[in-house]
């Protein structure tokens, strides 16, 4: 089983609970999609070039898969680390 984890999921498992980490324990892949998401938004905070949270999703979700991202939103250029392809309109 592929096991995604959420935020408040992440947050319980560091807390101990048992149920979160024994689906954890079991899980033949565990993505951290929300890990990639702080670490983004953290960052574009930082340079103060914020986006659009679904945005943030977006590429989070690029780079979890290794995914190249087809955008025409300029303001991926600002996320460190993703393999962005620009279209012009």
């Amino acid at each position: 089983m592929r096991v995604l984890l959420d935020s408040n999921a992440y947050s319980l498992l560091m807390r101990g609970h048992d149920p979160a980490a024994d689906l954890v324990r079991t899980a033949d892949e565990l993505l951290l999609s929300a890990d990639r998401y702080s670490r983004i938004f953290s960052s574009l905070r930082a340079k103060g070039r914020p986006i659009p949270t679904n945005d943030v999703w977006i590429a989070a979700h690029a780079m979890e898969t290794g995914a190249d991202l087809l955008s025409a939103d300029q303001h991926f250029k600002h996320v460190d680390g993703i393999a962005w392809i620009s279209l012009d309109l």
